[in-house]
């Protein structure tokens, strides 16, 4: 009897344009566009023995051979042995593919099964219900999900506690390797390769692509799942929950550890559990719904983000959102979005945000551009909301963005936002030694979620302005120098995510120029919280003009924007005996207040402000630059010690320690006594010597230095 149909493989659909090449990637078959049909008896394409599963013929050898050399029995469905050799590709190349009408289940532990032919199921596909199973797909395709019914799977891997196959066992230590799984359906939740408990699983040189409502390539919720050297493909275009941090690979709790892969869609491209590495990746996801990542972390702690090419078509960058301990370390990031229709224009996509209990955490040497403005929203480079409850570090990032057309409330780009900062207690994040430009604004300081209400100073930073072509040219230059570095720049789907990024970034910011009202600083709004930010020892670019500003709304918060110098002090008692581990309070003339705490020496760095922006407590009141002069110092126990600010900064230039005492009861910081003669003559090239045996010596006496020399500067 005859029944069985051959059909060729279906194009793939590449979404944003992608077109389809010849693989890099292992023996994947190219996919061809054609369709035909051909007679073929039923027998599905695994390797080993040829079983009819519709009726007629039956062949079976005893003793099937797998391709891993190990002897065994078949595993069975529904009564019947499982499956055989079917026939080979036809001549010319087109692939026959075997409609199978239902799933496929793989029981025998320790097993190879290897595919001869690609298979076809309408809904669910393979079930592996052994241990230490491997499914090689032997440059084979497995398509599923044809009915368009939700919640079927290419591959699935079965677990006991809750399954009902007669025989199965959990799917543990499972390989799948060397493929294509493609979803032909529309159906919701239909995951390329799924199960709740991922237990050792390693996917590798694949190709899955998908459809439908937060279907993911690639689904499991717990475990330790391994995902190397694949390209997978999510058309998925909507969701029923952002927050649940819909991907096109989601593993929220699973220890992932992903490599040398290239994904395309999906609202993020990964969301990861704790202890995963996402390193030496392409993403380019396309989110279709609010908080679209390339690397998606809720609440995750120990996860290594590093060497990725992130170039979404639509979306954001790393989302670090509370966690503990994540590096996420020189990956090239392009952040953009369009208005969505749940906030409209009111999105701000960042290369990298940074919030709630987020410590411990390194964010170094990234490389970002955002691009806001035109038929998109804002952008922002590092975006941090941190609640102060611990540290992290930012550092020897270069974050960059554009504003493409004219700024308003909703639409403006700047590299550096910090928004409901410190808004617990003070954070003591550790922003320094970045490059931050734009073409718009550089920091912003409030915004709709709240105001930078407490930060220790950032440090060494350097600010600049720079235009559309710039940018374009940087960026793109370092894009393809990441695709060699990583060892992707062979792989064609690589090449052509960073060739449409390259694109898209040439259309919107080519010719765009500095904006007209470009600021340094920036609030969207100032709210009733206070704002604090302090900059010290900034590199300023040039025409960055440390004190302008561009407020949208100030409401009845404070406002105390300081820029100023560090200097490095060693604090010392009136024996010269170092204060060492000592609590500092350094306030200015102004009333800013800092907390400081010498090291074992008795060091310290002192923030020495120049100046502030500053406004009062009062609706609509209107911001003054305003000197900082003097700095007092106090320790619990001894008297202030108060300095002229502008000695300070002399007395500590080039890093030199300048050593402070703190006297026993007198005067704090007596001023020093400069002794000058009255006003001298000398004839034209002549010379005048000052001295005490002439009686007119010039001398400089301090009483704080006791036996100390005095330096003169």
């Amino acid at each position: 009897m005859d029944r069985s149909v051959a059909r060729t493989e279906n194009t793939m659909k590449f979404p944003h344009r992608i077109v389809p090449k010849r693989s890099s990637i292992g023996n994947i078959r190219n996919i061809r566009p054609a369709r035909r049909f051909e007679n073929l008896e039923r027998r599905i394409a695994f390797r080993g023995e040829a079983i009819d599963l519709g009726g007629g013929r039956f062949s079976h050898d005893s003793s099937p051979k797998f391709t891993d050399g190990l002897a065994g029995p078949a595993a069975v469905f529904a009564g019947f042995g499982y499956p055989g050799l079917a026939a080979a590709p036809e001549a010319g190349g087109d692939e026959l593919v075997v409609d199978q009408p239902s799933p496929l289940i793989l029981k025998t532990a320790g097993q190879t099964f290897q595919l001869q032919s690609s298979i076809r199921f309408n809904g669910a596909g393979v079930i592996i219900a052994a241990p230490n199973v491997t499914l090689d797909l032997n440059g084979h395709t497995i398509y599923y999900g044809g009915d368009d019914a939700s919640g079927v799977h290419g591959v699935s891997l079965y677990q006991q506690w809750y399954g009902t196959i007669s025989g199965g066992t959990d799917a543990r230590n499972a390989r799948i390797i060397n493929g294509n799984i493609v979803h032909e359906g529309t159906g919701a939740q239909s995951h390329g390769v799924d199960e709740d408990n991922g237990m050792g699983v390693l996917i590798e040189n694949m190709r899955v692509e998908v459809n439908g409502t937060d279907t993911a390539t690639i689904r499991f919720t717990w475990g330790n799942v391994t995902v190397r050297d694949s390209v997978l493909i999510s058309n998925a275009d909507d969701t029923v929950d952002r927050h649940a941090g819909p991907a096109n690979v989601l593993t929220p709790h699973a220890r992932l550890t992903a490599s040398g892969n290239v994904l395309i869609g999906g609202n993020s491209a990964f969301n990861v559990g704790n202890n995963s590495r996402i390193s030496e990746n392409v993403m380019s996801h396309h989110s279709h719904a609010t908080n679209g990542y390339g690397v998606f972390l809720y609440d995750t702690s120990d996860v290594i983000v590093a060497d990725n090419l992130i170039l979404p078509m639509n979306g954001r960058g790393v989302l670090l959102n509370s966690g503990h301990r994540a590096q996420v370390t020189d990956n090239v990031i392009l952040h953009l979005e369009s208005p969505n229709a749940e906030f409209g224009d009111s999105l701000n996509p960042p290369a990298i945000r940074g919030r709630y209990d987020l410590f411990d955490s390194v964010v170094r040497g990234n490389t970002g551009l955002g691009i806001g403005g035109g038929n998109r929203t804002s952008a922002s480079g590092l975006y941090l909301s941190n609640d102060g409850q611990g540290a992290s570090v930012y550092e020897n990032n270069s974050l960059t963005t554009i504003l493409v057309g004219d700024g308003d409330i909703d639409h403006y780009a700047q590299p550096l936002t910090m928004e409901k900062q410190g808004y617990n207690r003070t954070s003591h994040d550790l922003i320094r030694n970045n490059t931050f430009r734009s073409n718009h604004y550089l920091i912003r300081v409030a915004g709709w979620d709240g105001n930078t209400e407490a930060q220790d100073p950032l440090v060494d930073n350097s600010l600049a302005w720079v235009d559309g072509d710039t940018a374009r040219t940087d960026f793109i230059a370092t894009a393809w120098s990441k695709l060699q570095d990583i060892g992707l720049d062979d792989n064609p789907d690589a090449i052509a995510v960073v060739q449409q990024a390259a694109d898209l970034i040439d259309a919107l910011i080519s010719g765009v120029g500095l904006q007209p009202d470009r600021a340094t600083w920036f609030a969207k709004a100032s709210g009733t919280k206070p704002v604090s930010v302090t900059l010290l020892d900034t590199q300023w670019g040039t025409d960055v003009a440390a004190d302008s500003y561009d407020f949208v709304s100030l409401s009845s918060g404070t406002v105390s924007i300081r820029v100023g110098h560090t200097v490095h002090a060693r604090l010392v008692d009136i024996s010269g005996t170092p204060l060492a581990n000592a609590a500092v309070s350094l306030t200015t003339d102004r009333g800013d207040v800092y907390a400081l705490q010498t090291d074992n020496a008795g060091l310290a760095v002192l923030p020495v402000v120049e100046f502030g922006l500053d406004k009062p407590n009062a609706e609509g009141s209107p911001i003054s630059k305003n000197l900082r002069v003097t700095s007092t110092l106090t320790i619990a126990g001894l008297p202030a010690f108060a300095a002229a600010n502008e000695s300070l900064v002399a007395g500590g230039a080039g890093g030199t320690i300048v050593t402070l005492v703190f006297g026993g009861g007198g005067a704090p910081n007596s001023a020093p006594v400069n002794s000058v003669p009255a006003q001298q003559t000398v004839e034209e090239n002549g010379q005048l010597v000052f001295s005490s045996a002439a009686g007119n010596a010039i001398s400089v006496a301090d009483a704080d230095a006791g036996a100390n020399p005095v330096r003169v500067t």
